[in-house]
């Protein structure tokens, strides 16, 4: 561009090294988590950290994860979970906290009904019988569901209602019907994912602690 040859080497050399000396390097920072998370506790009262390392999601991590989770909550009344309908997930879930509510995302399951039965509406008219707030319209969605396709009927039913209807469900969903706050989460973290570790928890937690302000 400025007509200057430089190997790609040196180019990606070039561009790393301010980095490095801004955020630092990822095997320093790496070393610092547990510092960081001790100085999260000593700053913020209630502060819980804790800190495993792991290759892959799978159900230890999902385990590990959700035995934390507990020791943070506790035990809380009309607890409702949202997940997609992943079992080892779904496993886990109910081993921890066996007395919630275990429901599923919208979006996750319209989906899977998109890919299931192609078919244009099914996915669309099953989404408002989840979101209706009346058995009444409830019923109307899912009587046009079961005139349109008979096996995509029988396969929300099977899915159970319970699950992913807010007017079936055993608790209140209010108007949570999806994990849209995780996905908003990830498209938050899109550039920061790429940053060494203790700037990704920093910026987790400064971008966290102003949304529930700005909330409250």
């Amino acid at each position: 561009m400025y007509g200057i040859q430089i190997m790609y080497s040196k180019a990606h050399k070039a561009l790393h090294y301010p980095l490095s000396l801004t955020y630092e390097m990822h095997e320093e920072t790496f070393q610092l988590l547990r510092s960081f998370g001790y100085m999260l506790e000593q700053q913020n009262s209630d502060t819980i950290t804790d800190l495993q390392c792991d290759e892959d999601e799978n159900n230890l991590s999902w385990e590990w994860f959700l035995d934390c989770l507990k020791g943070a909550l506790g035990h809380i009344d009309d607890l409702v979970f949202i997940f997609d309908r992943h079992a080892s997930i779904e496993a886990e879930v109910s081993k921890f906290f066996p007395d919630t509510t275990h429901t599923i995302c919208c979006c996750h399951f319209d989906e899977n009904m998109k890919k299931r039965f192609h078919i244009k509406d099914v996915a669309a008219i099953m989404d408002k019988a989840a979101r209706s707030y009346t058995e009444l319209k409830y019923n109307c969605h899912m009587e046009e569901l079961h005139n349109l396709h008979q096996n995509a009927y029988d396969y929300v039913n099977a899915a159970g209602p319970h699950k992913w209807s807010r007017v079936h469900c055993p608790e209140r969903r209010y108007r949570v019907m999806t994990t849209n706050v995780a996905e908003c989460i990830n498209s938050c973290l899109k550039f920061t994912r790429q940053l060494p570790l203790l700037t990704l928890e920093e910026f987790i937690r400064n971008i966290l602690q102003r949304w529930f302000h700005d909330r409250h």
